[in-house]
């Protein structure tokens, strides 16, 4: 877990009373005087700043994307966070999910934590947003393995945009499938406008996750050994049925286990486990 000292050094924002960079007077001219956004736009785009300003904690932040940002970019599914950039990609430290289904996330995010498709990799490179559309294909190619693991799960598009820290070494980014906007434009200005203030809020998120750290390895300690167990095996990607011939159980009784898990975290979803312990790993590696 970070020290207080490394936690400031990384994010001197989240420390002081002022967590939301405002937005500048040459911002505001680009915002009011674009012709790609409605006037309806606008208001809606400075609500939501105001709105990501008062955020707090994960679960207010769900419910702004869920609401504010999906009227201003329209979305079926989205997942963002936050991650460590080292050795060329991007590791997950935290972990936001909105109806993204958990088995494809556990496809492209590897043990280590490591996201692994293509259009990451090119925002990453590029620093700029990732549109990817299955039947139109925009950008360079992707490679076919997760072009067909894209299309095994009935998505069409991903839209895709982030932010780095100061450092370059922390970046907070999002993914947003099935744009329902054909606006592609418009999509890449409202990106570029939110994601400072995106970025300000889940670091601040994240900061706090950080803190709460020494907590969760406490309450990790208290798991009876079955759940150590099975959390073991669900960190290393193990479904219920294959956790459930290696311990000699029912998948139902896994199933219940892993549930009594996530609570005791106070975790999500396994995806979310299985990144907590490739964070944990990951901090004890490094200590």
């Amino acid at each position: 877990m970070p020290s207080a000292r490394t936690v400031r050094a990384l994010f001197p924002f989240a420390m002081g009373r002022t967590a939301i960079r405002p937005i500048n007077h040459q911002e505001e001219c680009h915002i009011m005087g674009s012709a790609l956004l409605s006037t309806q736009d606008k208001v809606h785009f400075t609500d939501t700043v105001q709105s990501l300003a008062a955020v707090t904690n994960t679960g207010d932040y769900r419910t702004l994307l869920a609401n504010e940002i999906r009227q201003l970019i329209p979305f079926e599914l989205m997942v963002c966070g936050v991650g460590e950039i080292r050795q060329g990609g991007v590791y997950v430290q935290h972990l936001v999910n909105l109806a993204v289904p958990d088995a494809y996330l556990g496809r492209i995010i590897n043990r280590q934590g490591k996201v692994e498709t293509p259009i990451i990799r090119r925002w990453l490179h590029t620093c700029q947003p990732q549109y990817y559309e299955k039947d139109h294909v925009k950008g360079p190619p992707v490679d076919e393995g997760w072009r067909a693991l894209f299309d095994s799960y009935h998505l069409d598009s991903l839209f895709a945009f982030g932010q780095k820290n100061d450092n370059g070494n922390l970046c907070s980014y999002i993914c947003l499938y099935n744009v329902m906007s054909d606006d592609l434009q418009k999509n890449i200005l409202l990106s570029n406008l939110l994601m400072p203030s995106i970025h300000s809020c889940m670091q601040k998120i994240y900061v706090r996750q950080q803190q709460n750290a020494q907590r969760n390895s406490i309450q990790l300690a208290r798991l009876t050994r079955r759940e150590q167990d099975i959390a073991h095996w669900v960190s290393l990607g193990k479904t219920n049925w294959e956790i459930a011939i290696i311990l000699g159980i029912s998948a139902l009784t896994v199933k219940t286990h892993v549930q009594n898990i996530l609570g005791k975290l106070q975790l999500s979803s396994r995806t979310e486990l299985i990144i907590n312990a490739a964070v944990q790993n990951t901090q004890l590696l490094s200590a």
